[in-house]
């Protein structure tokens, strides 16, 4: 869980990141409260204008968690002024990586397994994503026992084209963004795939967070409200 400490004097708010992330459901809660903390909160009245985050130097964090926080932290840049300390710059610098989405190259299982780095492709619009939508399409139909594989293409390529069509159509920049990774876990293969938008769906799962939020003070208040004469 991410830690905040606000200072009022300075407007800074500093963020504490946890000692192991992993790139699941709560470390995707986990970054939208840290969007909704970082960007600014209709409740409260605190001023933002530095967000300085932070790890410890032997913190471990997995290669896609590294690489959405990246992605995050360039976005929180166009909206406020964005520091990290050297522990948090080396473990992210020397993983992640940026690639322009036209040079995405055939995805080779062999080479993805055995690499250490994690880049995340960058793509304007429509132009250019057809590509991993058919290598991914094609790496999840060969590595597979299937009945009917052109139909089961057909399936997966209409499905994964669908998460792209639905990034570039929310988001409010003319920018989406798509990292993968392949992990051998336990004896069996697994592939995870990530598309992120900045528009409507992060704007959505933002007040999510948000409502959830107050919903639960709102609900501890009225607990403690409670005296034992009500009892």
């Amino acid at each position: 869980m991410f830690e905040y400490n606000y200072n009022p004097r300075t407007h800074e708010l500093y963020v504490n990141l946890p000692q192991n992330m992993k790139f699941d459901y709560d470390f995707h809660s986990d970054v939208a409260g840290l969007l909704f903390h970082a960007l600014g909160n209709s409740e409260s009245n605190e001023k933002i204008d530095t967000v300085i985050i932070s790890c410890k130097q032997d913190a471990d964090y997995d290669k896609m968690s590294k690489a959405y926080l990246f992605n995050v932290f360039l976005y929180l840049l166009l909206h406020r002024r964005v520091k990290w300390n050297r522990a948090l710059q080396e473990q992210i610098t020397s993983t992640v990586s940026i690639r322009d989405g036209a040079k995405f190259q055939e995805i080779r299982m062999g080479d993805e397994l055995k690499k250490s780095n994690q880049p995340y492709y960058v793509f304007h619009g429509d132009k250019d994503v057809q590509k991993p939508v058919d290598e991914i399409t094609k790496l999840l139909v060969e590595k597979n026992i299937t009945l009917d594989e052109e139909e089961i293409k057909e399936f997966l390529s209409t499905t994964i084209g669908e998460i792209f069509s639905n990034s570039i159509n929310h988001s409010n920049q003319d920018e989406v963004f798509f990292m993968f990774d392949i992990h051998y876990e336990k004896g069996d293969f697994y592939l995870c795939v990530n598309v992120i938008d900045y528009g409507t769906c992060i704007t959505f799962m933002v007040k999510l967070y948000n409502d959830e939020i107050m919903r639960f003070d709102k609900e501890h208040q009225q607990i403690k409200s409670i005296s034992l004469d009500d009892i």
